[in-house]
């Protein structure tokens, strides 16, 4: 099928702004800005002290959602009947909060509770059984992760019809992990000399049992209406009315049954496909290099920029190697026209893991290690010296002519 770029003008701040989203999340910032930061407040995830071993173990509950992703699966299953591809926000939801955890050190007896929402007025099907399936996904998820060593124990849950609150359905979870003190990843070490090693979202690791687009589980505001046709416009539950208004969704050019150009995998199976865990790798990095690992980053949300918001002050994270660019993307920025720097910032762009460590020959057996689990690594830059207190990624690919500067996110500056 032809694809064309957009023919109106890109909004001023981005189009994932326009959507109502933001990379930085810096309200939220501010708002937690009073709240206990833990021991290890430059850890990626929050860990408190164990209240009955507080000098020996730390412990903490974790959240997350599958994000805006629930929208498209209501879609699906109203179209298709596909409750299997439909139900795969199930999957996301608790490998964006099972994989911040990982970046800690807690990679292993972790309980993990799920909360579904569904709007029973405008979900069209049957509620019941989207929410058995739901429940099911992540329990086949539980069993796939205790053959890789990794016991992840489903400790209850919720289900709630709030036709108030939501237009389809929505899936979180909550984790709770506790580790000792002395395993305790503290991004805060990350130093210049220190090599950066990205491992791919795509591909087939080995316990998946389909590719992976590697699209994960951020950016799916825009990488939904960017790539799907005006003609699901008609199915408004879908999404908020204020984008119909702006007339923000729904802009691409593609039908869910389409192959995705550059793919083997159809726009559905593209767009829905399972954000991958790196909980297996993370288990066997942390057992045999622990001494050498200074951080690990989940690209989470702020795609290519997360790391930045880690590691000692003055650091720059220079990118001058990234994995090649997986056919989503390079189709989401194909017919929306969106520059190379709102793509890094918002979408993974091919790896949503990094470790950060210290020994150039401990990031060649790393290397080896995702190789042997059937998933592509590479170093991708390394952490230099700044000239000021200022932490900054710094992106270079042969794909654009100038290098991409992005500061620190807590400092003010002109775009």
């Amino acid at each position: 099928m032809k694809t064309t770029r957009r023919k109106a003008a890109l909004p001023k701040d981005g189009l994932y702004a326009a959507r109502g989203v933001s990379t930085q999340k810096a309200g939220v910032h501010r708002a937690i800005r009073k709240l206990d930061k833990g021991l290890f407040p430059g850890a990626f995830a929050t860990i408190l002290a164990d209240r009955w071993e507080p000098k020996k173990f730390g412990e903490n509950l974790h959240a997350d959602t599958a994000g805006s992703i629930p929208s498209l699966g209501g879609l699906v299953y109203l179209l298709t009947k596909n409750i299997r591809l439909a139900t795969q926000p199930s999957i996301n939801s608790a490998v964006m909060n099972l994989d911040d955890v990982g970046c800690v050190g807690a990679y292993t007896k972790i309980l993990i509770s799920q909360i579904i929402g569904i709007n029973s007025l405008l979900f069209r099907g049957d509620t019941d059984e989207m929410i058995a399936a739901l429940i099911d996904h992540l329990y086949e998820f539980c069993e796939t992760m205790a053959r890789f060593g990794i016991e992840v124990s489903i400790g209850g849950g919720e289900s709630a019809n709030v036709a108030n609150n939501l237009r389809t359905y929505d899936v979180g979870n909550v984790v709770h992990f506790k580790l000792p003190l002395d395993r305790v990843v503290d991004a805060s070490k990350m130093s210049p000399g220190d090599y950066i090693v990205g491992i791919s979202s795509s591909g087939r690791a080995h316990w998946e049992t389909e590719e992976n687009s590697g699209l994960g589980s951020n950016g799916l505001t825009s990488a939904i209406h960017d790539l799907l046709h005006p003609c699901y416009r008609r199915y408004t539950e879908t999404y908020a009315p204020q984008l119909g208004k702006k007339k923000l969704a729904y802009c691409g050019p593609h039908r869910l049954g389409d192959i995705l150009p550059g793919s083997t995998l159809t726009v559905a199976q593209a767009l829905l496909s399972p954000t991958r865990t790196y909980l297996p790798v993370i288990k066997i990095v942390l057992e045999e290099f622990f001494n050498y690992v200074h951080g690990i980053i989940h690209c989470s949300g702020g795609g290519q920029t997360k790391i930045r918001k880690f590691g000692k002050p003055g650091n720059v994270y220079l990118k001058y190697n990234l994995l090649h660019v997986p056919a989503i993307f390079t189709e989401i920025q194909k017919v929306s026209g969106v520059s190379h720097r709102e793509m890094h910032e918002v979408f993974n762009m091919g790896h949503r893991l990094e470790i950060i460590v210290s020994s150039r020959t401990c990031a060649e057996d790393i290397i080896s290690l995702c190789s042997a689990f059937g998933i592509e690594a590479q170093i991708i830059g390394e952490v230099k010296k700044g000239k000021t207190k200022e932490r900054q990624v710094i992106i270079r690919s042969p794909r654009f002519d100038k290098q991409i500067v992005y500061p620190d996110p807590k400092k003010k500056h002109r775009h």
